[in-house]
């Protein structure tokens, strides 16, 4: 299980903390806590189709769908539903449905996140093969043909 983010993650990415304390019913820093790691578990489940886990580094996309996702489950939660506060309100919505549609397309193979993967040592799951010591590099690039493929250490998957 990974820690993909922190509180300060959840308030700067997810929602602001006033947001959490100026609820009728304010949602404790225990139970923030908890939906982070709930939330970060949720991204594995995406991620273990396509990438051996636990991941030896990963970036700050990873970090803001935890957020996102944590965010939105602790509102939700707590009672709070977006489609009865107006239009501004409707972005939680949106974010969380659009980091769902992300991971989804990660777990589908059309996108790719820049993570180093665990090496595979033949246990399932991840996305095959054995790759080098310390993991590999999986990025997004584009081909001199426009094509996208993506460059790992050693090796090239196209799409």
């Amino acid at each position: 299980m990974a820690r993909y983010a922190t509180l300060q993650d959840l308030y700067s990415l997810g929602v602001p903390e006033v947001a959490f304390d100026g609820l009728s019913d304010p949602i404790s820093v225990e139970d923030r806590e908890k939906g982070l790691v709930a939330a970060c578990d949720m991204v594995d489940s995406f991620l273990h189709e396509r990438f051996n886990l636990p991941l030896l580094q990963y970036g700050r996309d990873l970090t803001r769908a935890a957020c996102i996702i944590a965010a939105y489950d602790l509102m939700t939660g707590n009672g709070y539903n977006p489609g009865n506060q107006g239009d501004d309100s409707t972005q939680l919505d949106k974010r969380y449905e659009s980091v769902i549609e992300w991971l989804t397309n990660i777990a589908k193979g059309l996108i790719t996140p820049v993570v180093v993967e665990t090496p595979d040592t033949g246990g399932g799951g991840g996305s095959g093969g054995a790759g080098p010591a310390g993991g590999y590099v999986v990025a997004p690039r584009l081909s001199d043909d426009g094509d996208s493929y993506v460059v790992g250490e050693g090796r090239v998957r196209g799409w």
